[in-house]
């Protein structure tokens, strides 16, 4: 059942769809006004939720582009939140974030920072080892699961919009399930945004799946694990010592870093199953054989801050670029915004980067 909200004059409904293993994600759309010309459908980072990208999604959907972007499996309102956040980071010097699964109780936390995540729909009845736990995508090979949900996705769009141009655009974690996707599934897009984006690891890779897969055995995949997220996330935060906060390493906007960190839904620590997966998606997205499946016909936009540590300072971006050229790809446009740190769409030049996005996507709409 779809319910109806409205930003300005912008249409932004909210409805649940039901993949092929019977997980429910939840998904929001922003809907122009005026004739649609295109479709963008957004894939977010690790934990985070898709009512982050209002403010692209109400500027895109101004210029005639619907939006659709989907909680995914183990985040928002597509996990289960009886789930409550714990040892969250949200003071100076704090060691980190992370969720104790043992304790599963109401969050009951009143957060009027936090954005309203769509008040009587709080809870989504999802089999926590499919995706309805917070921080836990799936049991097993939950990276790709997930990728799987993204065609369904994409199925969707298609069945409503069957003649319309569909562009993705993935952030972060959503960028290296962008990348997957547009392995095996390009032919079906009209173009590719990376935002937030890294390229190949390099052999360390390897040891660090095998890592990964030991921290899930020994803590439990479903499970928190201090050593999976201190492997995965433990230095970004060093390249901005002093630290205000722990997610000093996310945007130069102090206000964005706040909301951020007051959002229950934003900052935990996913499961030790969510980071081995993780970890072995981005090896397998990256070997020659699966980015030669990209067709080189498919319009590419990269865009990265020179400050983003998830990137190596704009190193693994630009790494990137050189292999996607390589691969022959016709159509790639790399930004790299100087200073610019892990978030571009809350960082302080935000508006020039949505600015960007905008120009990106008209150019390459049918004239």
């Amino acid at each position: 059942m779809a319910e109806e909200h409205i930003q300005g004059d912008i249409p932004s409904p909210t409805s649940w769809i039901t993949v092929d293993d019977g997980i429910r994600l939840f998904l929001r759309r922003w809907i122009p006004v005026n004739p649609v010309r295109a479709i963008v459908l957004i894939v977010h980072g690790m934990a985070e939720h898709s009512l982050r990208y209002e403010p692209l999604a109400l500027r895109l959907a101004g210029e005639g582009f619907e939006v659709w972007a989907a909680d995914a499996r183990g985040h928002g309102m597509t996990a289960d939140r009886r789930m409550k956040p714990d040892r969250r980071a949200k003071k100076p010097g704090g060691q980190g974030a992370g969720i104790d699964n043992r304790r599963i109780k109401p969050d009951r936390r009143a957060n009027p920072a936090a954005p309203v995540l769509n008040a009587g729909m709080s809870r989504a009845a999802n089999d926590h080892g499919k995706g309805g736990l917070l921080g836990h995508c799936a049991d097993r090979n939950g990276f790709f699961r997930v990728v799987a949900d993204i065609n369904i996705l994409v199925d969707a769009v298609k069945e409503a919009h069957p003649d319309l141009p569909l562009f993705i655009l993935g952030h972060s974690w959503g960028s290296f399930l962008a990348q997957a996707y547009i392995e095996t599934h390009g032919d079906r897009l009209a173009g590719c945004l990376l935002s937030g984006t890294r390229g190949l690891v390099g052999v360390q890779i390897n040891f660090g799946a095998l890592l990964m897969s030991f921290f899930a055995i020994l803590r439990g995949k479903r499970r928190f694990s201090v050593l999976s997220w201190a492997v995965a996330n433990g230095s970004y935060n060093k390249h901005f010592r002093p630290n205000r906060t722990f997610f000093d390493w996310l945007s130069r906007d102090e206000q964005s870093v706040d909301a951020y960190i007051a959002d229950p839904l934003c900052g935990f620590g996913c499961s030790s199953g969510f980071y081995r997966d993780l970890i072995c998606g981005i090896r397998d997205i990256h070997r020659p054989k699966a980015m030669a499946g990209i067709p080189q016909s498919l319009p590419i936009y990269i865009f990265c801050g020179s400050a983003d540590p998830v990137g190596d300072m704009g190193e693994s971006p630009t790494a990137l670029v050189t292999a996607y050229r390589s691969l022959g790809i016709r159509d790639l446009e790399f930004v790299l915004y100087p200073d610019a740190r892990h978030e571009l769409l809350s960082e302080t030049n935000r508006e020039e980067v949505m600015g960007n996005i905008l120009r990106w996507l008209t150019r390459r709409l049918p004239q």
